[in-house]
């Protein structure tokens, strides 16, 4: 899980909905949203070809009435079991292997499903499983009911954008009463064009990434600081260790791609003299 592209949703989204719709207890609400099957089924296959297309931002809301808009808002429940398999299904990779690391953010774990379309402007897609992205609180709560202008989508959509592996994140250390401290910084190379920088921008920003990076620097450097205490207590030579936070550094960056902001940041540590030896002298 990381700032780049991850598996959406590989089943028939509409049987998704309908399997949600089985699960509801029998009553008004539940047979309200069966007697606007057909709407649905169009709005779903909609909703497919936009999202092959990338041009989700082209979607129209299907027209319903409040009472059909409450009974859809009600389909979405977090806990209920089809939406717990979807969890479990999009934070495992091909490996098997689990990662509960937030994919908008990369900072904290995963808590929840946003919709990548508010549920409140297309309330038809509030249980549709490729509109529902794995994130944590943070992200949700900070994801705005404005998703789209005229032309393009606001935030990264990480089923669908793949993000360039050319550096857009930077950051700069600074010594401050011996503390090492950090700032975030975003820079459009010739590789992006504009139109998807934009997207960029429109996410972090949206996210409040910069400063939610540079706030959780000092836990990296505690890290770091450990991984330095290791190596020392293994006897690596004080010219070595330096390549090994490098080294460190470009694996988090095969992982998690080069504007991994934790690789970012031991870089820095490595390459900037006087925050590398206070590090140092910290770790010893």
């Amino acid at each position: 899980a990381s700032m780049r592209r991850i598996k959406s949703y590989t089943g028939d989204a509409f049987n998704f909905h309908k399997k949600v719709l089985n699960a509801k207890k029998e009553g008004k609400a539940k047979t309200v949203v069966s007697d606007i099957e057909e709407t649905i089924k169009t709005q779903f296959e909609c909703y497919d070809t936009c999202f092959k297309e990338d041009t989700l931002q082209n979607l129209k809301a299907a027209p319903v009435t409040d009472e059909q808009k409450e009974a859809l808002l009600n389909m979405y429940s977090f806990q209920m079991k089809p939406f717990q398999e979807l969890l479990a299904e999009l934070t495992t990779d091909e490996h098997n292997r689990v990662s509960k690391l937030c994919p908008n953010c990369t900072i904290n774990n995963v808590q929840s499903l946003d919709h990548c379309i508010p549920k409140t402007e297309f309330p038809e897609f509030s249980d549709n499983p490729k509109n529902l992205m794995q994130c944590c609180m943070t992200c949700n709560g900070k994801k705005s009911k404005i998703w789209r202008t005229k032309t393009d989508r606001i935030f990264l959509n990480l089923f669908i954008d793949e993000i360039p592996n050319h550096q857009y994140l930077f950051v700069r250390g600074e010594l401050i009463e011996e503390t090492p401290v950090f700032s975030f910084r975003l820079e459009q190379p010739t590789e992006i064009s504009d139109l998807f920088y934009a997207k960029i921008v429109g996410h972090y920003t949206g996210l409040d990434l910069l400063n939610r990076f540079a706030e959780n620097s000092s836990d990296v450097i505690d890290e770091l600081i450990f991984i330095i205490k290791s190596l020392i207590g293994n006897s690596i030579p004080a010219d070595k260790i330096k390549n090994s936070i490098l080294d460190a550094a470009s694996k988090l960056q095969e992982k998690f791609g080069t504007n991994y902001w934790k690789a970012l940041l031991y870089i820095e540590c490595a390459s900037n003299k006087e925050i590398y030896d206070t590090i140092i002298s910290n770790a010893l």
